[in-house]
């Protein structure tokens, strides 16, 4: 939050002071808070994308316990898919 938080400062104060256009008018500050929540809110999605594909998946998901893709099993057998226990 504190990345966003700095960002979302810059960008703000940035888009303020460059949208002015000369010292003689009037400052936009409601630009450069539209301009800060954006970055603000936009930050924090990437960095969350980010973290969220970075973790690996547990060992059991790797495991034949989803869905069956074997069409030639008899009922009430063991199959390959089957986790251990079954049957």
């Amino acid at each position: 939050m504190i990345i966003s938080g700095v960002l979302a400062a810059v960008a703000g104060l940035s888009v303020a002071l460059f949208s002015t256009g000369g010292s003689e008018r009037e400052f936009r500050w409601e630009l450069g808070i539209a301009a800060a929540c954006v970055t603000f809110i936009v930050t924090l999605l990437i960095l969350l994308v980010l973290i969220a594909t970075s973790q690996p998946n547990p060992e059991h998901l790797g495991k034949g316990t989803g869905i069956r893709r074997s069409f030639g099993a008899l009922p009430n057998q063991r199959d390959d898919d089957d986790g251990p226990g079954a049957g």
